[in-house]
Formats: C-alpha cells, structure tokens, sequence
C-alpha cells in the first residue's frame, strides 16, 4: 500500500516524464524498507524510563533534548508504519517528559535543567500538529507561547537596529534580557514551524518580524547565511571578503531560510508571486549534490562542515523542496537512495563527524527518519 500510495502521490503532483514514472516504483519500495528498518532501531532505544539516552555525549545523557527529537521523528511517520508501536513509544516518551513542564512550562530535565529549550519546546509542538500522541491542548497552546515569548524584540530588550532583531536563539525566553547567543535560520525555523499554524491573533505580528529578520539572512544569489549578524563564526562557510561583511551562502541554511518566508509568508501573498522564495529555490536547485552539503570548500574532507551537517541538511532539505517541479522530485529521489545507501545494517545512522554530534546515532537517525518522511 505504501508503495502505490507513494506512486499515486508522485503521479499527481507533476507530469512526470516517462523515466521518472519508470524510477518511482523502485525509489518507493527502497525508501519503505529503508524507512521501516530505522524506525525499529529507533524505538529500540527508547529506554525502561521512556526517554532516549545519549551514550555519545554526556550533557546529553539525561535525555530531554534527545526524546523531544525522538518525538518529533517519531512523529513524521505516516500513520501506516507500526502505529501501535509508534503510538505507545509516544505516550512513554511524554511522561518522561512531564516532570520538567510540571517543573518549567516547557521543555526541561525532569529535574528541570534546561536542555536545548527553543528546539525542543518547537519540536514538542510540531509533533503535536502532525501527530496525537496525548499531549494536551492547553499545553501545546502554552509551548507555543513560550516559543511566541522566546523571539527578540522590545520584550527582550532588543530594537530594530539589532541585526537579531525578529529571530530566536538556542535559549529563547529563558535567555537574559538584552543578551542573546545568536539568531540563527535553525533555531528561527524551527520556532516558526510550531508557531505559524496558530490562530492567535498575537502571532501576525511576530510573524512579521520574522519575515523581515529572515531576508537580511538572504544573500543575493538567493541563498542563505546561519546568521544575519555578517561577523557571526556561525556563518560557517566563511566570507566572500576579507573585511568579513559578505558571509557565503550554504545548502543547509538555504534550506531552513526557505522554510522561514513560507512559514512567515502573509496570508494576502501568494507564495508564487515571492522572488524572495523563487531565488531561494533556485539555489537549491543549482545546487544539487546530497552526498554532502553546498556551499562549502572540501567537501571531501570527512572533518568539515559540508560533511558533518549532512543530516540536518537531509531533514530540512526534504522539508524545503518545491512540490511539483520535476527536479525536486528528482532530488527526493536522490534523497532516498542516499539515505539508503548510509544506512547501517541493524537500521541506524552515524555521520563520521562530530562537528555537528551526528556522530551519535540517535541524532543522526531521528534526522534520517524525518528526511525519508519527507520523501
């Protein structure tokens, strides 16, 4: 069933060419299998307390960050693959998770130390858009709230001159005022994914911001910096200047800043008639490897960035293509034979570095599983 659904879909939403038709069977049945044999490794490593552990990095052993990606994976699967299972590693995973929103409001420890707050308070959230897997009405509303609170402006001490101005950092509310550890098109699109689907009149303008803060991370050429501040080292694939005003454009931030305008694009707007969103797909388009990330120098060295972002890129990428366009299609394809062919035997995920800690298998198989999802 999965595999005619997934021909069906491809059918309908291009006219596809004949060798494209001929291909889609095949890619369809690779990412099933693919997809079904990272799911069981995945839940096998929920643990008897109902979160994931990491056993590569101790700050994150205890496990909150981890299981609110879990869930969010988790989350992705249609309904079709394992739903008893997928449905009751979800419900073990939120009571894990109870005692740090007793102790918070939002995503923490169950000791209530914070653990990556402004992603995994948005990740909670999205899985609860895409997925009921128990968690309350009342506090998803309070998530996105928190997420609503955590983005910077005057209520954090923040003016429109600041280039932060509009976007979310790695700590969100729970930040100082006046301080911030850097806007970034990760945390920023991850934020706007669990918010922009509120009805909650507030968010228009919040919405707005964001919008204007993304396009100062668009480059010319329709790609994307990490950082709309110029000198920020998280713009990681360097400058094009030695004054360091002109970061360079990178796959992975392209990806995430393309989400940002259509999450934040205004309801009178067209998405069509966006340049901003046109170029940013260009980019994409122009820039078609998937065996690593674009816009890097080396891509062939296993230490650098075009290699230890690969993952993330996966999810995002897949998140970000055009639906309708014959080279997205193209480029999902590519996806999945690529996942496919990274896939450890027992269903898993690793990434040779550690730049980014996908080197630890939980991270880079939760980001692997959204990735197929999204194919």
């Amino acid at each position: 069933m999965h595999r005619r659904q997934a021909i069906q879909t491809l059918a309908a939403g291009a006219a596809l060419s004949p060798a494209l038709l001929a291909a889609a069977a095949p890619v369809a049945s690779l990412r099933e299998a693919t997809l079904a044999r990272g799911l069981a490794w995945l839940l096998a490593q929920q643990a008897a307390d109902g979160g994931w552990h990491s056993e590569t990095y101790g700050a994150l052993k205890q496990g909150a960050a981890l299981t609110a990606l879990a869930i969010y994976a988790l989350a992705h699967v249609e309904p079709e693959f394992e739903q008893s299972k997928i449905d009751g590693a979800l419900a073990k995973g939120l009571k894990f998770l109870e005692p740090g929103f007793a102790k918070r409001g939002f995503l923490a420890g169950p000791d209530g130390s914070l653990d990556y707050p402004t992603y995994g308070t948005a990740m909670l959230a999205t899985a609860a858009q895409l997925r009921d897997f128990g968690l309350k009405p009342e506090l998803r509303d309070k998530f996105v709230a928190w997420v609503v609170g955590g983005q910077l402006h005057e209520s954090r001490e923040f003016t429109e001159k600041s280039p932060h101005y509009g976007g979310w950092d790695l700590m969100g509310a729970s930040q100082v005022k006046g301080l911030t550890s850097d806007t970034t098109v990760s945390c920023t699109c991850f934020a706007l994914e669990a918010i922009y689907p509120s009805k909650e009149a507030e968010v228009a303008p919040t919405l707005a911001r964001a919008r204007a803060w993304t396009r100062r991370c668009q480059t010319p050429g329709g790609g994307f910096q990490f950082s709309p501040d110029a000198m920020s080292l998280n713009n990681k694939a360097g400058w094009t200047d030695e004054a360091q005003n002109e970061p360079k454009p990178y796959s992975s931030a392209t990806a995430d800043g393309l989400r940002c305008l259509r999450y934040s694009q205004p309801t009178d707007q067209p998405v069509a008639e966006d340049q901003d969103i046109a170029s940013a797909e260009t980019y994409l388009e122009q820039h078609p490897a998937v065996d690593h990330v674009p816009g890097f120098e080396h891509p062939e060295d296993a230490n650098s960035w075009a290699q230890g972002l690969r993952y993330y890129y996966y999810q995002s990428l897949a998140k970000a293509l055009p639906e309708k366009t014959p080279w997205a299609l193209a480029r999902r394809a590519a996806l999945v034979k690529q996942l496919a062919q990274l896939q450890h035997k027992d269903g898993h995920w690793q990434n040779e570095s550690a730049r980014m800690r996908e080197d630890d298998p939980l991270i880079a198989s939760c980001l692997a599983l959204v990735g197929l999802a999204r194919c």
